[in-house]
């Protein structure tokens, strides 16, 4: 059940704030709707539409994102859009909080938090589609500053060899 206060002082309530600002985030890039909400959004929405001290509340949102797994370049997208729908006259300050916010939050859960598999030493599914969603939007920016249309880039995807010389055969010629 959400809560929200009555209307704010600033004419948009907290309840429309997040769904402008979620629908902001998805276009600019947010993996999975899923995984946006949560409360530390309702209560930046709330701090912000009733013109209140944002700090406690986008510092409980950087930690809220980094405890998600969220990496620090979509966090901050995901920050930019809320601005984007309702600016602030210190978002630049407050993008900084986060940041500081987010990084110290990676910093207590390291040692609970892992992007790789221990079994396996590979990347953990959550982790591995995020890299991948990531290094596909650079890429495309990479084709576009370049000229080059995106339908005429072909990849070749080979299995990880099991055997140590091949192993060491295909990274070798990763750098090459």
């Amino acid at each position: 059940m959400k809560y929200f206060p009555r209307r704010s002082e600033t004419g948009i309530g907290p309840e429309a704030l997040v769904e402008l600002w979620r629908a902001k985030s998805q276009d600019r890039g947010w993996l999975r709707d899923s995984d946006w909400h949560c409360s530390a959004t309702r209560v930046a929405a709330v701090m912000l539409s009733k013109r209140r001290d944002p700090d406690s509340a986008v510092r409980s949102l950087a930690s809220r994102r980094a405890a998600q797994g969220v990496g620090i370049a979509e966090s901050l997208t995901d920050l930019q859009a809320l601005f984007e729908v309702f600016p602030h006259p210190d978002s630049q300050g407050l993008q900084v909080v986060f940041a500081d916010a987010w990084v110290e939050s990676t910093d207590l859960f390291s040692h609970q938090l892992t992007c790789w598999d221990p079994g396996s030493g590979l990347s953990n599914r959550q982790h591995f589609e995020r890299r991948v969603h990531e290094l596909g939007l650079e890429l495309e920016r990479v084709l576009e500053r370049h000229g080059v249309p995106g339908q005429s880039l072909h990849l070749d995807v080979e299995p990880v060899p099991v055997d140590v010389r091949a192993l060491r055969r295909l990274l070798g010629t990763l750098w090459h």
